[in-house]
């Protein structure tokens, strides 16, 4: 009875206008048009849909899934029904909005209809059909804040320095240990373990560049940080109006807290994780460059190739120049050549170290392209153009979302992510390792001009090893992670770094 009353009051304080009519076309008559109750997800909806031979990913399968999904007991959804009709936009992308759908109404169908309708007589499911356009808001908002995101400069020049900053503490700690600049003031090594392993490497590490969020005495503090983090950010994506519904609001900031945050820093800092995700890369990698290069062309096809080729080049050249910059317009841009990606990947492959000539002739000609603007300016344009047409892209977006919903819901029924792979001894672990180092080498061996880049800089299997192996701490995995959380976090809501959290949930943002 208390949850009717909570539910029952949490609708009447909503004042956002959300679209609940269904089906409601300009050419039908008074006598046609009828109130049109809210979408809903259909309880009976559950597991009458199975997967056909068709394809999962195609618009007519994915529209066929969301009229069952999203089915309302008062209204018959045909295959004729468009479903910008009773389906709120989420995005500017029909096709984005289409895969998002079908994600949304799997996860909402197996979380949230497997308890609502025990706890109240909502028989026109106008919850959720109010809960849809809270999501359609967030998602609408979150478009709009990445679409102000200078992907190239955060890609390329401040994840850098976060990444930069985490391998130099890294390489400083473990040159500490047992030395009398450890934080143990130990003259000896820690016995018996290897240094990855040795809690004093990792209390170093953790003294060269910690992060507020993780103490190793008091496993609390992370948990408080995540859920402040997830009312800030639930406060800055719903709307105003429907904060005042401690219903709707607790809900997101569970989902955003314990689902999204928590589940992605703590499955993620694993080190096992982190290596899978290296092998399906390399996986991937070897498997394309293999096909390329065993392909071998004609000498027709080799001209046809190289004329594709020069017609891109004209293309690209062209649309590079298309903006030139007049004398003092690039004042206030920084050129992509003081971008701190050049710094990390020095850092990383210890280039002033193995190659000092080499190190001095790259900072000579980066710092003479610095001062030629027209050549900044080009570099610039060049990058940019990457971003947007090869990373930043909706066909990439839509994968990602695709993959996610394969992922969560294998056959579009119920949620099934398999179980998850845990290392049960050591040696299993010190075996996935190598299997990992493996990997690595065979796609840098597959490389083009892979003897150039064994040449200029110095990648071998020891190098690898020694990577993969600083990767096998969790604490300093979640250094790591919390790192670049916060810094996506930040780029995507500037008011994290500008309020305090209780001026962003007391809507004092003046």
């Amino acid at each position: 009875m208390e949850s009717e009353l909570l539910l029952s009051s949490a609708r009447k304080s909503r004042k956002a206008v959300i679209r609940k009519s269904v089906l409601h076309h300009s050419k039908k008559s008074p006598k046609e048009v009828s109130p049109s109750p809210s979408p809903s997800l259909s309880s009976q909806s559950k597991n009458s849909f199975s997967v056909s031979n068709q394809d999962t990913n195609s618009q007519e399968y994915l529209e066929n899934l969301i009229r069952k999904l999203f089915s309302n007991p008062n209204v018959k959804l045909t295959n004729k029904t468009d479903l910008q009709d009773f389906l709120p936009a989420l995005t500017s992308s029909q096709d984005v909005d289409i895969q998002t759908y079908a994600l949304i109404g799997l996860f909402l169908r197996q979380f949230v209809m497997g308890w609502y309708p025990r706890i109240s007589h909502d028989t026109s499911m106008e919850f959720m059909g109010e809960l849809l356009g809270v999501v359609a808001h967030i998602t609408r908002n979150l478009q709009q804040r990445c679409q102000r995101i200078d992907w190239s400069k955060l890609l390329l020049d401040e994840l850098p320095v976060v990444l930069e900053s985490h391998v130099s503490a890294i390489r400083t700690s473990k040159s500490r240990r047992g030395s009398r600049l450890s934080s143990s003031r130990a003259t000896v090594a820690s016995p018996g373990c290897d240094w990855y392993d040795d809690p004093d490497w990792t209390a170093d590490f953790l003294e060269l560049n910690s992060h507020f969020a993780i103490d190793q005495n008091d496993a609390y503090l992370e948990r408080l940080y995540c859920t402040v983090l997830s009312r800030s950010i639930v406060c800055l994506l719903v709307p105003v109006e429907e904060l005042d519904s401690q219903l709707s609001q607790k809900l997101i900031t569970a989902i955003m807290n314990d689902l999204v945050l928590r589940n992605v820093v703590e499955n993620l800092s694993d080190s096992f994780a982190i290596w899978g995700i290296i092998n399906k890369v390399c996986d991937i990698g070897i498997d394309r460059l293999g096909k390329k290069n065993a392909k071998r062309q004609s000498l027709g096809e080799r001209l046809i190739s190289v004329g594709r080729m020069v017609g891109h080049l004209i293309a690209y050249t062209t649309s590079l120049f298309s903006i030139w910059p007049s004398p003092g317009d690039d004042d206030h841009i920084k050129s992509v050549l003081e971008y701190s990606i050049f710094s990390f990947l020095a850092c990383l492959f210890e280039i002033p170290v193995v190659s000092p000539m080499l190190y001095m002739l790259l900072t000579t000609l980066k710092a003479y392209g610095i001062g030629l603007s027209r050549v900044s300016h080009i570099l610039n344009n060049l990058i940019h153009n990457f971003i947007y047409q090869v990373i930043i892209t909706e066909s990439n977006v839509i994968t990602c979302v695709s993959v996610l919903r394969r992922m969560m819901f294998p056959k579009d029924q119920t949620f099934d992510m398999g179980q998850r792979w845990v290392p049960q001894s050591n040696e299993e672990l010190i075996r996935f390792r190598q299997k990992t180092r493996d990997n690595v080498t065979r796609l840098m061996e597959v490389l083009p001009s892979s003897n150039l880049i064994a040449y200029l800089v110095e990648v071998n299997a020891d190098s690898v090893e020694m990577f993969l192996e600083s990767l096998q701490n969790k604490t300093v995995n979640k250094v790591l992670l919390w790192s670049l959380l916060d810094l996506l976090l930040v780029s995507i809501f500037p008011e994290l770094s500008t309020y305090t959290a209780t001026d962003i949930e007391n809507h004092s943002l003046t």
